[in-house]
C-alpha cells in the first residue's frame, strides 16, 4: 500500500486485496473502521473546497496537498479518474477499478457470512432501490434497516439509536463523500459497530452494465408505485 502523492494519505494506492483484508480485520472487532470508495468526481469536488471553510472533519495539507480526510482509515478507488487525479498508472489498480472487483468481493463475502447491515442513503428512492437489489442479488445479507439522511433536516441522534439497537456488522452508506464527512464527524464515536463502507448506488450495483442497472431501477421503482397505487385504491 503506498501512499498517495496528492492526498497524503492512503487513498487510492491501495489494492482491491488489501482493501479486502482490511474489511475482514475490521469486521471482527470494534471500534468502528471506516472506509469509502471514493470517485474522482467526489474527490475532486472536496478538493475545491476552500481550505478557510474546512470542517474538524477535514485537515489542511501541510503544503499544497489538497485537504486530507483523516475519518476514512482507507479510501479505494471507484473509477479511473480517481486514479488519474491522484497521478497512479498502475495497470493492476487499473484492472481492478474497470472490473469493480473490491465491491463484488465485499458483497459476495458478506453474503456469504451472513452479515447483518444496515443501509443508509440520501433518498428513499436510492434506499430501497439498494434493498431490492442486495435482497435480489445477495439474499443472505440480513438488511437490518434502512434510514434516510436528510441534509436538511437531520435526525442523526434516532439513527444511531436504530443502528447500534440492530446490532449491525457493517454500515453501507450511499451518501456522498461530504456528507459521509459530515455524519461520521459528528456520529463515529457514537456507533458502535465493526464497519462503516462508504459506496455510491451505481457502484453498489455494478454487477449490471449501466443499461441493464438502469431498467432494473426503473423496474423496482415502478413496481413499489404500483403498490402504492393499489394500497390507495383500497383505501
Amino acid at each position: 500500500m503506498e501512499k498517495d502523492p496528492v492526498w497524503g494519505m492512503d487513498i487510492v494506492s491501495v489494492s482491491a486485496k488489501e482493501a479486502f483484508e482490511y474489511v475482514k480485520d475490521s469486521l471482527s472487532a470494534l471500534p468502528v473502521s471506516c472506509m469509502a470508495v471514493a470517485s474522482g468526481t467526489e474527490l475532486a469536488k472536496l478538493s475545491a473546497i476552500e481550505n478557510d471553510n474546512a470542517s474538524d472533519g477535514f485537515i489542511k495539507g501541510n503544503t499544497n496537498t489538497g485537504l486530507k480526510l483523516p475519518i476514512f482509515d482507507i479510501l479505494v478507488p471507484a473509477d479511473i479518474p480517481a486514479l488519474i487525479l491522484s497521478d497512479i498508472n498502475d495497470k493492476k489498480l487499473k484492472s481492478e477499478v474497470r472490473k469493480h472487483v473490491f465491491t463484488i468481493n465485499l458483497l459476495d463475502y458478506l453474503n456469504e457470512q451472513k452479515k447483518r447491515v444496515y443501509l443508509l442513503a440520501e433518498s428513499e428512492d436510492d434506499g430501497m432501490v439498494c434493498f431490492d437489489y442486495l435482497s435480489l442479488k445477495h439474499p443472505e445479507i440480513d438488511i437490518k434497516g434502512i434510514a434516510v439522511i436528510d441534509k436538511e433536516n437531520r435526525a442523526d441522534e434516532l439513527i444511531v439509536n436504530d443502528i447500534n439497537g440492530n446490532e449491525v456488522d457493517i454500515i453501507i452508506s450511499g451518501m456522498s463523500l461530504e456528507l459521509q464527512t459530515d455524519f461520521l464527524r459528528k456520529n463515529k464515536h457514537s456507533l458502535n459497530t465493526a464497519l462503516w463502507v462508504g459506496v455510491s448506488l451505481c457502484e453498489l450495483t455494478t454487477e449490471e452494465s449501466e443499461p441493464v442497472f438502469r431498467a432494473i431501477k426503473d423496474y423496482i421503482l415502478g413496481k413499489r408505485l404500483c403498490r402504492k397505487i393499489e394500497s390507495f385504491a383500497k383505501a
